[in-house]
């Protein structure tokens, strides 16, 4: 089997992910590659952490958080 890992790049910040239907979310963003973002998704509804795949082109826009925002 091959092992596509090596294609991602290691990100490991949060920010805040824009796209393009509107829909906007805090996240965890762990990985991505070529086509797509590996990352953590904040749920207010249901106030729980929930791990997605995205695709780049459907993303408008992500602002990574500073190491020290304060």
């Amino acid at each position: 089997m091959f092992d596509t890992d090596f294609n991602r790049k290691k990100i490991d910040k949060f920010g805040y992910v824009y796209h393009k239907n509107g829909f906007n979310y805090l996240a965890f963003i762990k990985k991505d590659d070529r086509n797509y973002y590996y990352l953590c998704r904040w749920d207010p509804c249901s106030r729980q952490w929930s791990y997605k795949e995205v695709k780049k082109n459907n993303v408008k826009h992500i602002e990574y958080f500073k190491p020290n925002p304060c």
